[in-house]
């Protein structure tokens, strides 16, 4: 299991009861990108709708959709936003039982949204 280590208070982040880790796919300055073209995303724990910590991590270089949901299941992702999603990644997803959300901007509008019930699941 993944645990987010929040540096500043010198604890673990652990991924408990009512905590979700919730996927943003980060843009480099624009829009969040669709999931096939995701090379950095901002992992976020999210607890009763505020986030407890958020950690950049990146997929590793040329990935496959495969590659790509076997480190989110490790990472235990619960949901990813990104702008558009292919149907045989939307597929991998529902069976991998992580939520897929899409989003037309950038990552903080997205988990804000996400945070307060805006976005809606695609299946």
């Amino acid at each position: 299991m993944f645990h987010l280590f929040d540096r500043e208070k010198s604890r673990v982040i652990s991924k408990g009861e009512g905590t979700e880790f919730v996927v943003v796919g980060f843009p480099g300055g624009g829009p969040i990108p669709d999931f096939e073209k995701i090379d950095h995303f901002e992992l976020y724990g999210v607890r009763d709708g505020k986030i407890l910590k958020k950690q950049m991590l990146r997929f590793p270089e040329n990935s496959e959709t495969q590659e790509r949901i076997r480190m989110l299941r490790e990472l235990s992702a619960d949901a990813v936003i990104a702008a558009r999603f292919l149907p045989r990644d939307l597929a991998q997803l529902k069976e991998a039982g992580i939520q897929a959300y899409t989003f037309d901007g950038g990552p903080g509008a997205a988990i804000r949204d996400y945070r307060k019930g805006r976005l809606k699941s695609i299946y």
